[in-house]
């Protein structure tokens, strides 16, 4: 089992958790321009051992998150852009529980 997150998609105006690659999305959720190709933005995204999937910008609440119902151990974490977009990231902190990324969307 796996999830995947889904930043600015849409244009650049919505963003979402699946869990599984072009899945049913779970949470939906407005962002309109949330990504820039201009400036680096940087982003959290915590897990925890019951489940639970936060994802936000750096400082902030959570402007997403998931409780799976039935958690499972993350052993892997993969990026990527989608459907012939370009990206640049710079990975910041990976801590017990959450990654600080900084993300550009050229």
């Amino acid at each position: 089992m796996f999830s995947t997150t889904v930043l600015g998609a849409g244009g650049n105006t919505f963003s979402g958790i699946r869990l599984s690659k072009l899945g049913h999305t779970e949470v939906l959720e407005d962002t309109p321009d949330l990504l820039s190709s201009t400036e680096f933005r940087e982003f959290f995204i915590s897990f925890d051992g019951s489940g639970t999937l936060d994802i936000g910008k750096k400082d902030q609440e959570p402007f997403m998150s998931y409780t799976h119902d039935e958690p499972y151990p993350i052993r892997f974490i993969g990026f990527s852009t989608g459907f012939g977009s370009t990206g640049m990231w710079e990975f910041l902190d990976f801590g017990k529980h959450a990654l600080i990324i900084n993300s550009l969307s050229p």
